[in-house]
Formats: C-alpha cells, sequence, structure tokens
C-alpha cells in the first residue's frame, strides 16, 4: 500500500491525537464500541481549549484561512486546520476487534476509529473523502454499502487490504475491514451491547475506582497474549515446549488485562495503572515487595524537589530468576553461573553468597536543594547496606579494577577521603582531565549513601543522622494525608515538587520556546509568544505530585496525582525538535531531487516551475519559493498532495532559502523521517 496507505494512516494518526480536546455530552467514549473489542482506546478530553497546543492549532488554521488567498495548497492547509479543530470538539474511541482464531488467519485484525461528532459527522466524512482523493490512484477510491449506508473505500487489491471511512448514526468511522464498520454500527444502533458494559472492562474499573476518565487504555490479555503465543508458536518448531514454559513460568498466562486511565482528582491531574494478574511468581515477583514504613521516607528532606523510594529485594529477583531459568533454560543458567564464578575471581567477592545478601531492599533516589545541585545534579542513592563491609569493600574494588583501563587515556583515578563530622567519606578523584564530578559514598547506619559528589554525601549524611535531622518528607504539608488518599502497602512512592521544579526549568524553557517560535516566525507563522504563561501563573497551577505503586490480590496497581512540569517542557522540546529534524530532513531531500532533475534534463518542469514562481505574489519584497519571509500562503502544507509542478529546490547550505516545514505522510505515519521516493507526498 504504498500509494495510499501511509495518508490514510496519517489521517488516523491525526484524529487520535487530536480528538476530544473539549468535554462532550457522551460521558463514556467505551459506549461507542462493541462488547467483543480486546483493545481500546478512548478518549473525552486530551487537551484543554485553553491549552498552548490548542491555541497554536487555532492560530494556523485561523492565519492559513485569512491568506490563502488564491493558493490552492494553502486553502487545503486551513481545511486540515479547521478538520483538527473540529475532531478536537468530539469525544471519540479506537479498538480492535476480533476472536483468536480471527486474529490468528491471514487477513488483518479489523478496527476502528469513532469520532462521536453527531451532526458534524457527515462533514467530517466528506473531508476524509477529499483528502483521500488526492492520495489515491486513479481505481482505487470506491464506495462499498454497509449496514445500509454508503463508505468511502480504498483498498490494495494486490494485498486485499480496504480502508473504510463515513458517518453513520451521528458518528464519523474510519476502519479496516468492513466487518469493523458493521460492528461499530451495530453497536450504535443498539443491537449489540456496548464495551462499557463487558464484565472485563467494568470490574477493572470497579477495583480502580475510574470516574469518568478523560483518556483510558484497556487490552484484554487473554486473548492478547494466547494470539501471540500461537503466532510465536507457528515457526518455533522444536522451541515450542520452551514457548510455553516461558509464559507460564513469567506469569504472563495469568494476566488477564491490562488498564490505563487519566483525568482529574480533587482538581488535581491523575493517573492510574492497573495489571490484573494472579500470578505470584515470575514478573509478579518484582511487584511483591516489603511495603515501604514511614522509616524509609526519613532521610528524605521536606524541601526535596523530587525522590523515588522502593523496595526490590535483588537476592530474592536472583533465586526467581534462578528458579525460571531451571525450567526453561537450563543451560542459560549454567552459562550465567560460570560468568559468576568468573567475577569472583576479579572482584574477590561473591555475587551470589556475598554482594547480594550483603544489600537490603530499600532504595531511596532523592535531590534537594541542601545537596547545592540543580535538578539533578544533586541527586544521592541511598540504599540498606545489611554487611557495610561488604559493600565498601565492593565499591573500592570496583575502582581498582577500573585504574588501569584509565590510565590507558591518560586518567588517573585517585581514592581519596575526607571527614564530615563524624562520618568519613570517600571519593574518587578524576584527574588528568578536567571532570565536574567525583563520585562519593559513605555510610550511616544501616545505609549506603552515594552521589556525584562529596558535598552532596555530607548534605545526605546530615538529613540521615537522628542528631541534625530536619523535618522529612511526610512533615510536608499535604504529603501525608495525600498518601493516606492513595493505595496503601506501597512497594515504591514518587514525589515531585512541581513549582520548585517549575521554577529550574523555567529560566532555560523561556529561551527555549522563544526560539521555536522565532524559527517558526521564519516561516511566515504568526506565533503568539505569550502561550507559555508568565512564571507565577504557571506556578499558581501547579500541585505536587505523588505517586504510589502497589500490589494486591488482583494485581498490581499504580496511582500518582499531580503536576509533573519537566515532562510537559520536555514534550513542548521534543516536537520543536522533530519538527526541525523533519523540515531539514526534507530540505536535503528537496535539494537532492532537484539536483537530480537537473541532471536528468528536467528543463521544461524547470521551465513550469520557473512560471509558477513567477505567478506567486510577491511577500514582503520578494517572490517566490525561495524567499525568507513567508506567510502561510506560502507554506504550500497540504494533505497529501501529489504536486502537480515541484517548486524549484533551494541551493544546498542556504537554509534561509529552504523549503517550510513540510511533513512527509509515510514519516509522519510510521515515525521516522523517510523521504527520498516519497518526497513529492505532502502532509
Amino acid at each position: 500500500m504504498t500509494r495510499y496507505g501511509s495518508p490514510l494512516r496519517a489521517l488516523v494518526v491525526v484524529a487520535v491525537l487530536l480528538s476530544a480536546a473539549l468535554p462532550c455530552a457522551a460521558a463514556d467514549p467505551a459506549e461507542l464500541l462493541p462488547a467483543d473489542t480486546y483493545a481500546y482506546v478512548g478518549w473525552t478530553r486530551l487537551l484543554s481549549a485553553e491549552s498552548a497546543e490548542f491555541r497554536i492549532l487555532e492560530q494556523l488554521a485561523a492565519g492559513a484561512e485569512s491568506r490563502a488567498g488564491s493558493d490552492n495548497r494553502a486553502a487545503r492547509m486551513a481545511a486540515i486546520g479547521k478538520f483538527g479543530l473540529l475532531l478536537a470538539r468530539f469525544p471519540g474511541a479506537l479498538g480492535l476487534f476480533g476472536s483468536p482464531a480471527e486474529l490468528l488467519g491471514d487477513t488483518p485484525p479489523a478496527w476502528a476509529l469513532v469520532i462521536d461528532a453527531g451532526g458534524e459527522a457527515q462533514k467530517l466524512a466528506e473531508l476524509a473523502t477529499h483528502f483521500a482523493g488526492q492520495a489515491a490512484a486513479p481505481g482505487e477510491m470506491g464506495s462499498a454499502t454497509i449496514a445500509g449506508l454508503t463508505f468511502a473505500t480504498v483498498e490494495d487489491k494486490d494485498d486485499g487490504v480496504r480502508f473504510v471511512w463515513g458517518a453513520a448514526e451521528g458518528k464519523f468511522i474510519v476502519a479496516m475491514r468492513d466487518a469493523a464498520v458493521e460492528r461499530v454500527i451495530d453497536r450504535a444502533r443498539g443491537t449489540v451491547g456496548p464495551l462499557s458494559g463487558g464484565a472485563a472492562l467494568s470490574q477493572v474499573r470497579k477495583r480502580v475506582g475510574a470516574a469518568a476518565p478523560e483518556f483510558e487504555l484497556f487490552i484484554d490479555l487473554s486473548i492478547t497474549i494466547d494470539v501471540l503465543r500461537k503466532t510465536i508458536q507457528e515457526d518455533a518448531g522444536d522451541m515450542r515446549a520452551v514457548i510455553d514454559a516461558a509464559i507460564r513460568e513469567l506469569g504472563a498466562n495469568e494476566m488477564r488485562s491490562i488498564y490505563f486511565a487519566s483525568g482529574s482528582a480533587g482538581g488535581r491531574p491523575s493517573a492510574t495503572t492497573f495489571i490484573e494478574c494472579s500470578a505470584r511468581g515470575g514478573l509478579a515477583s518484582l511487584w511483591r515487595q516489603k511495603p515501604i514504613a514511614d522509616a524509609d521516607f526519613r532521610m528524605v528532606p521536606s524541601d526535596a524537589y523530587w525522590m523515588q523510594v522502593s523496595n526490590l529485594d535483588l537476592q530474592a529477583a536472583w533465586k526467581e530468576t534462578q528458579r525460571i531459568l531451571e525450567e526453561i533454560a537450563p543451560d542459560v543458567l549454567a552459562g550465567i553461573e560460570g560468568a559468576m564464578a568468573g567475577m569472583r575471581q576479579v572482584l574477590g567477592l561473591s555475587i551470589t553468597d556475598q554482594i547480594l545478601p550483603a544489600i537490603g531492599d530499600t532504595w531511596t533516589l532523592y535531590d534537594a536543594p541542601a545537596h547545592g545541585g540543580a535538578l539533578f545534579t544533586g541527586m544521592v542513592l541511598a540504599f540498606e547496606a545489611r554487611d557495610r563491609e561488604a559493600v565498601d569493600a565492593l565499591l573500592t574494588r570496583l575502582v581498582d579494577i577500573a585504574k588501569p583501563f584509565a590510565a590507558q587515556e591518560q586518567v588517573e583515578l585517585r581514592l581519596s577521603r575526607t571527614q564530615y563530622g563524624p562520618h568519613e567519606i570517600r571519593y574518587v578523584l578524576i584527574g588528568g582531565g578536567p571532570s565536574p564530578f567525583a563520585p562519593a559514598w559513605a555510610f550511616i547506619g544501616d545505609r549506603c549513601i552515594m552521589g556525584f559528589f562529596p558535598q552532596s554525601v555530607a548534605a545526605a549524611l546530615r538529613q540521615a543522622d537522628p542528631k541534625t535531622a530536619g523535618p522529612c518528607i511526610l512533615d510536608r504539608p499535604g504529603v501525608r494525608d495525600t498518601l493516606a488518599s492513595l493505595p496503601q502497602n506501597a512497594v515504591a512512592v514518587g514525589y515531585c515538587d512541581s513549582q520548585a521544579i517549575e521554577r529550574l526549568i523555567y529560566p532555560i524553557a523561556v529561551p527555549v520556546h522563544t526560539f521555536a517560535m522565532s524559527a517558526l516566525a521564519e516561516y511566515g507563522l504568526n506565533c503568539d509568544l505569550g502561550m507559555l504563561a508568565p512564571l507565577p501563573d504557571r506556578l499558581a497551577k501547579l500541585s505536587d505530585r505523588i505517586a504510589v505503586s502497589a500490589f494486591t490480590d488482583q494485581g498490581y496497581i499504580g496511582v500518582s496525582v499531580g503536576d509533573m512540569p519537566l515532562l510537559s517542557h520536555a514534550i513542548s522540546i521534543g516536537v520543536t525538535l522533530f519538527c526541525g529534524g523533519v523540515a531539514m530532513e526534507y530540505r536535503e531531500a528537496a535539494a537532492r531531487e532537484g539536483d537530480g532533475d537537473h541532471d536528468a534534463g528536467g528543463d521544461e518542469d524547470d521551465a513550469d516551475a520557473d512560471d509558477e514562481t513567477r505567478a506567486r505574489p510577491a511577500v514582503d519584497g520578494r517572490r517566490g519559493w525561495p524567499g525568507a519571509s513567508r506567510t502561510v500562503a506560502q507554506t504550500h502544507m497540504t494533505v497529501c498532495e501529489s504536486a502537480p509542478t515541484e517548486p524549484q529546490a533551494p541551493a544546498r547550505g542556504d537554509w534561509r532559502k529552504a523549503a517550510p516545514f513540510v511533513i512527509n505522510a509515510r514519516a509522519l505515519a510510521l515515525g521516522a523521517p523517510k523521504f527520498g521516493a516519497y518526497s513529492r507526498t505532502w502532509i
């Protein structure tokens, strides 16, 4: 499906990413899909109408429409923006259907994207038909009558795969296979029950207490794992028994479902993850740990930037690994044990008999202002040391082993000591070249504390010592109450001081945000720098984030409440870098294609391109495609359009005369910037 598979997949991706920015009357997206859906993603709101992302989309659509004029490509860009905003008004769901027998067949699984658009469903269907018609080759577009309604289709006759879309019962539907459309229509007409009424999803929702989530994911693992097992076994040959044993010993066959929901709780963002599992061993043994006690928080000061406290018994994990390997791969176990015996000769310590028993099961990773770092550089790791002599011997031996390798690079590792009150701190000074770090460690009570600097370790020792300790994280207002409202007997607890982290990130985020907007302005997009709110406004909306993980008789559950400013900034920066990378890839591809056209003697094409360039209106005193300053009308972003005439390729090395942000449909659909033969297909 090289001609239209990517554009239609891109259309699905756009629909999934942009849908449901605003709440709608349909409170439960699972009502849109039939009960036999085995994998489902639903949403009532992914983006707020007040969010910067929504406002950017709104600006792009409005700007493109106002400046399009007679430029058909810019007009299509405006239509795409409107299409995205239209989708963003409605809730939706994406589901996969079928029994194990159907899924193991030669035909692709049936899936459907359903947008609850009401009276706008037909408009969405017409727009989708318009866009798809530009990408499909002659004869590939068609129509089909399904459940008495007419749907548009595009089909790869070689592969026998057909995409179907249209409107039915107030729903905009995009699907693969007619059977998926029939299932969705039957659900819309009420002839089959909804997914929300099915036993699996309703039981999971009840167990986790999910109430009106804005985003939801559900996968029935009893079907998925069975299909994966049978699929692998088809080509496994003599390994079939091993695969069955691996699934059984890992406990995968006792995992029933995966569920994720996000929304808000008490005015704070919240998220819940639940893995329904009755297994005791295998992967589940990683979750079945000793609950965290209040004493495990005492090392973390009340003003910590962030922390992660977890219980993980390494010795028990190794014993469970041995048990599993004995059942499914005894030869592999023998090889691992042989390697460990060799490591004993190198380390002078037995990993299984001395090191693992010397290390306890409580691990605390955190950073605080007293450590003198910036967000991460001051972080320390504190873990339970049941045998401090064995742990110290291990760390010292690792330094000794590294010394000759460092010396080969003219680097000297010098193990030194310093005293902080009654505590001795050991650290590694890295000589022979400037190094900003000096890894350090120290012991206090039954804890070993490690950090990048002796200063951060010393500050952590001060908090860990009962004689000099200040208030701990449990003394911070709201922390203890929030923990009491979350699942109990947690084996892992995370915390983030969202306001403190925002204060650290904001001075970096502002210039990065401004740089990105400046880059977009180069292409004539009128971007509003005010979309990044002032620091006081952002701080007023942030709440501390607390997350817990626990294991119950029903399975694993993880719940978090509060904001993550670092993640939101990272997403914004990541999107900017992605767009920049795609633009760079396109510019290079356009330059290569331009050179190829000249080499092939494409004089007629060049003349046509010159005529088209001369016909375009001047912008800011510049004319044609290569102008360094453009309006949206000249960015020529269209959906899946095979351009009738190619713009003249810019000169190599002149980024200011490069083509604007043009994203290849195949790159968008597959998540990778693949251009080459597809450089004439735009989105």
